[in-house]
């Protein structure tokens, strides 16, 4: 693994590792006291060929960069819970310790290294007021998400020095500070954020906002409401070039200002008990402080399930869209994703392509069939065909929503000249050996669209595979 000075966190994980020797008798003798523990471990092994379509052989021929690789990616997640419970009055606190490890060379030319580090460590405190009604105050590291995770979820950063690439197993934030109230149906939430960054990317992001939700017993399922504002970050923006023919503009420290607001429901109709149709829409708008910046996104989801037929297929079309910077104005228009969920059911952007594209000028179509041959089997298809938003205008590639600070300088790509970017094709089984232990595998492959061809000498094919096991115990 790689090297770094973890002493304390390694101390970390065996003070976690020992709460949990504690026997249920002795935890629970206190009056009022309860806790729990848990553990989360997983093994994933991974091929790729032809990645990224082999640009690195376009674009940095001295890169020695190997286009075809395998790895293994391990992680280890022990935690330990506790409350105390006083009337209607609640204290209760976590604390977990993720460590992970690559063993081989990732798709991002990261090999054998690993890191420990924090997960959960916070407290919270809770009033019950009524059967319906409750305060909740927490602080710490730990995760927080609002609506479907468009722009606020995944706060925790996996893969490049960390290891385990592919499983993202950091879902926590950093730091949190949290109130909630809810009533009955309504729940209003305050927030201040900042992510757990990478050691190679730190942002000093911080985020404070609002999340107003209700959760009907009707059709709409639930529908909210997030604003926000980035009160605090060093990561840049690009701004594309004057009439899309120069080089893009790096805005350093461009997302400290930014203000967004997010819109978010679903709703669920049953068709006399064959069918359940379901519809998910969300919406962003994004403006700034000190910039002239007019961006936006929308997702609509539609799906179907025949919960009575064999097999109970379901179908999901997707279309999603994160606007680009237009080069012909001089308003910044480009979409900053934030921190959304990238897993396959959230916010991913194609399988393979969402290694190459984040959340920003693009415009993509998604089709999902999923079956469940068996109660502990499930199997899934999917297909996206992905779009650039703009021509000629930055299209950031990384993982998620990673910016490159290498050096102090921000990487960026131009553009390309033809919106066609990529299809991807990913089939997917998974195996649910118990309630406990959960076996996964897949293949995808990715086709480079016209916008891409244009940039390669030659036409290949990306293709990937995975297996890998999680276990709960």
């Amino acid at each position: 693994m790689g090297k770094q000075n973890n002493t304390g966190l390694v101390c970390a994980l065996i003070y976690v590792l020992a709460l949990q020797t504690i026997s249920p008798a002795l935890a629970e003798t206190a009056n009022g006291w309860t806790y729990s523990k848990s553990n989360e471990f997983g093994a994933n092994l991974v091929r790729e060929d032809n990645l990224f379509w082999r640009m690195s052989e376009q674009f940095a021929p001295d890169s020695q960069f190997d286009t075809s690789t395998h790895w293994l990616e391990l992680y280890l997640e022990p935690g330990f819970a506790g409350q105390y419970q006083q009337g209607r009055h609640q204290f209760y606190g976590e604390i977990s310790v993720v460590a992970t490890g690559t063993l081989g060379t990732d798709a991002f030319a990261n090999g054998d290294t690993g890191r420990v580090t924090i997960e959960d460590a916070y407290v919270g405190y809770r009033r019950q007021f009524s059967d319906h009604s409750r305060l909740d105050v927490s602080a710490g590291a730990q995760e927080f998400s609002t609506g479907s995770g468009m722009l606020i979820s995944n706060g925790g950063s996996s893969g490049f020095e960390r290891g385990a690439l592919k499983f993202g197993p950091r879902k926590a934030w950093k730091n949190t500070m949290i109130a909630r109230v809810q009533h009955e149906q309504v729940e209003f939430s305050l927030f201040s954020l900042s992510p757990n960054d990478l050691d190679s990317n730190i942002t000093n992001t911080d985020i404070t906002g609002i999340d107003f939700r209700i959760s009907p017993e009707s059709i709409i399922k639930f529908a909210g409401v997030t604003a926000g504002k980035i009160t605090e970050s060093l990561s840049p923006y690009p701004q594309a070039g004057l009439d899309g023919v120069s080089a893009p503009t790096i805005i350093e420290k461009g997302r400290d200002g930014l203000k967004f607001v997010y819109g978010y429901t679903k709703m669920s109709l049953e068709d006399q008990g064959q069918r359940v149709w379901t519809t998910e829409i969300d919406i962003s708008k994004e403006t700034h402080e000190i910039l002239d910046m007019a961006a936006d996104a929308a997702r609509l989801r539609l799906g179907v399930n025949w919960q009575k037929q064999k097999w109970q297929p379901t179908i999901t079309y997707t279309y999603q869209q994160f606007s680009g910077d237009d080069p012909f104005t001089a308003t910044l228009e480009r979409f900053d994703p934030l921190y959304y969920e990238g897993s396959p059911n959230a916010w991913s952007s194609g399988s393979k392509s969402s290694m190459m594209f984040i959340n920003s000028n693009l415009r993509v179509h998604q089709l999902a069939v999923r079956w469940l041959p068996g109660a502990q089997h499930i199997l899934t298809f999917r297909i996206a065909r992905v779009l650039a938003d703009e021509l000629r205008s930055p299209i950031q590639f990384g993982q998620a929503t990673r910016l490159d600070l290498a050096d102090g300088l921000s990487s960026v790509v131009t553009g390309v000249n033809a919106r066609h970017l990529s299809d991807d094709y990913f089939i997917e089984y998974n195996h649910i050996i118990n309630r406990n232990n959960y076996l996964n595998f897949g293949a995808a492959i990715a086709r480079p669209g016209e916008g891409i061809k244009q940039l390669l000498t030659t036409d290949q094919i990306w293709t990937g595979g995975f297996v890998n096991f999680v276990s709960l115990f």
